[in-house]
């Protein structure tokens, strides 16, 4: 008897893992729903989930990276609440970034993101 209610749970815990790391990869799109892309940059649809929302954000430079003569940054602590959306992937700002998925240019350009002259 002990051998079948250890077997239940662990099914049950394997079901539940699995059912949630299901809705993690297909639940991204509930996030977007009814808000237009900012922009669309190499394919992919850029939702940035705070400035859309109306959501309080904390006031502080946020920076997400520099080239050889600007720094680029965003107004205020958001940068893990911008999503690049393609119809395979949803990957968050930073992670587009260092993937090479987009580039601080491109997302200066489509007013994503803002920059400063390096001192």
């Amino acid at each position: 008897m002990r051998k079948i209610i250890v077997i239940i749970l662990v099914m049950m815990t394997l079901s539940g893992c699995l059912a949630f790391n299901d809705s993690n990869n297909n639940n991204d799109a509930g996030l977007f729903r009814g808000l237009e892309p900012k922009a669309v940059v190499n394919g992919y649809r850029i939702y940035d989930i705070v400035e859309q929302n109306g959501l309080p954000c904390a006031e502080a430079l946020d920076f997400v990276g520099m080239d050889t003569q600007y720094q680029y940054y965003l107004s205020c602590l958001r940068k893990d609440q911008i999503y690049l959306v393609s119809s395979q992937k949803t990957v968050k700002l930073e992670e587009a970034i260092k993937e090479g998925i987009v580039t601080l240019q491109q997302l200066y350009e489509s007013n994503i993101i803002s920059r400063m002259k390096n001192e």
